[in-house]
């Protein structure tokens, strides 16, 4: 994998990893790796967000 050695602030940059991918971005003075797979079981058991209360 070829990425930068600092990703710019909420940017981030993506790499395929089999049918996943693998994320590395920058949050505040941090930087991230996020697994990303499709078959997540956090990511298909998410239905929807409730909207706010007025």
């Amino acid at each position: 994998m070829n990425t930068p050695s600092r990703a710019a602030e909420r940017g981030g940059v993506d790499a395929g990893w089999g049918d996943g991918a693998i994320g590395v971005a920058k949050r505040g003075s941090n930087d991230i790796v996020r697994p990303r797979h499709p078959d997540a079981p956090l990511r298909t058991a998410f239905t929807a967000t409730n909207p706010p209360c007025p």
